[in-house]
């Protein structure tokens, strides 16, 4: 949500996504060929489902980051972000399976600490994620503008960011389903570009469960994951991941904010047998060796940087509490008011010129795009919507359809389905009911929709 750096990428060691990426298929490896999810938005505005794309912010490691207005619903003026899954990813259907099934749990997660996800669906073949968009900037900015500036976070000003990221795991780590049984909730993804900071010093963690589906889809090649701050096990074929590997990643952020250095640093040509070796050997400087007056943090942060999971704290609780104790005695009244000032004052004259740039957004006419509007909102699959989306008139569920999940028409330019009409006082337009449990596990686990599909008995459920 906050604009990201300049390159991830390429700073962070991970595979740049050139080229012509190959996928994996039930037929072997299938070579990629650009089609309708490769369609470039560089005229902007630009309609993009029910979403008007305004300005592009940049492209990460998952995909390509736009700010945008939502078209169709009316009372939903705040600017948010749209995510484009990379199409070398989208192009996997074992990626999209796991992808909607982890977007079906993530867009639930409901914490001060972590993003809000408003929809996860799919435009002209592209897959997305609609976010909150959180005005400042991304942990890798900061780190970055800092060290031009020749500037050291304040300690104090480190570990209230980290007990920030700390606190919104512990949140996502002990989430059960329905029925009590927990999730296992694994961010996979720790790292400077997925820690947001806003200009009143407010910490958000972004994109929980893209990361696992990539990884567990071993997406290499397409940038998944930062290998400088994912855990050892992460970097071992068939290691049990659980979340301790977050933990890991938590303490290599911490590591660099107190000392101004990375643990670890890849070229994005470093040779994988080489990095393996680097980061499971674990032989790391604690970080009095960068500054002697980080001693008394030594303990803390090489016990999070344990290279087997059994010598780190077992739960993010667990570090939140020890950071947390830490803090209280360098500075009792440490808040959101010192890391706001902290990035106000590493980007001092930006704070005004993003807050025209907003100002600008928000006022954009829509009047003139209310007709593609319209049309492409007819053709925008939802896989997962959030509450915000389900409490005002607007997306009214998906069409599950026996081997699809589509909302509308299955066949493009094919006939729209008729909408059934919600009982009165519901939540959401044309909405009948929620899925039980037992339904929604279906409907993330059948074929997704890549192109026609044969009419058939519809039934309209929201998931």
């Amino acid at each position: 949500g906050a604009r990201p750096s300049s390159d991830d990428r390429s700073t962070d060691g991970t595979v740049p996504s050139g080229g012509a990426a190959r996928m994996s298929s039930s037929d072997g490896d299938t070579p990629f060929v650009p089609g309708a999810m490769d369609r470039s938005y560089d005229d902007l505005p630009a309609v993009f489902g029910r979403y008007l794309l305004l300005r592009r912010l940049s492209q990460g490691g998952m995909g390509e980051i736009y700010i945008a207005r939502v078209g169709e619903i009316q009372g939903f003026e705040k600017p948010i972000v749209i995510k484009k899954i990379l199409p070398a990813l989208a192009r996997d259907q074992e990626f999209l399976r796991l992808f909607v099934e982890e977007a079906q749990i993530a867009i639930k997660l409901n914490h001060s600490n972590i993003a809000t996800v408003y929809e996860v669906g799919m435009v002209d073949g592209g897959y997305f994620l609609a976010m909150e968009y959180v005005e400042g900037r991304d942990l890798r900015a900061i780190l970055e503008r800092a060290q031009q500036q020749g500037f050291r976070v304040p300690t104090d000003v480190s570990l209230f960011l980290v007990r920030e990221v700390a606190n919104a795991l512990a949140y996502a780590h002990r989430r059960t389903d329905e029925d009590g049984q927990p999730l296992n909730l694994v961010h996979c993804d720790i790292s400077p570009p997925n820690v947001l900071v806003s200009y009143e010093g407010d910490v958000k963690i972004i994109d929980f469960g893209v990361a696992r589906s990539a990884m567990q889809t071993q997406h290499e090649e397409v940038g998944f994951g930062k290998f400088g701050y994912m855990a050892p096990e992460q970097l071992l074929k068939g290691a049990v991941i659980d979340r301790r590997a977050d933990i890991y990643s938590t303490g290599v952020v911490l590591y660099e904010l107190l000392t101004g250095h990375r643990l670890f640093f890849f070229p994005p040509d470093v040779d994988h047998r080489e990095m393996i070796r680097t980061v499971t050997a674990g032989k790391i400087r604690p970080p009095s060796a960068l500054d002697t007056r980080l001693a008394p943090l030594d303990s803390l942060v090489m016990r999070a940087l344990g290279t087997d999971p059994d010598q780190r704290y077992s739960a993010a609780e667990e570090l939140r509490d020890a950071v947390q104790q830490y803090l209280y005695g360098l500075n009792p009244t440490a808040s959101a008011d010192n890391l706001a000032a902290t990035v106000r004052e590493l980007f001092g004259e930006e704070v005004g010129s993003d807050k025209k740039m907003l100002q600008a957004a928000s006022q954009t006419d829509l009047m003139p795009f209310q007709n593609a509007l319209s049309d492409a909102s007819s053709q925008t699959v939802s896989y997962a919507l959030g509450r915000d989306f389900m409490t005002v008139e607007g997306p009214a569920g998906l069409w599950l359809e026996e081997g699809a999940l589509l909302r509308g028409s299955p066949t493009p330019g094919g006939p729209r389905p008729p909408v059934t009409t919600a009982p009165k006082g519901s939540a959401v337009v044309g909405a009948t009911r929620p899925l039980s449990p037992t339904e929604r596990r279906a409907a993330v686990a059948v074929p997704l929709a890549t192109g026609v599909v044969p009419q058939r008995r519809r039934r309209r459920w929201l998931v």
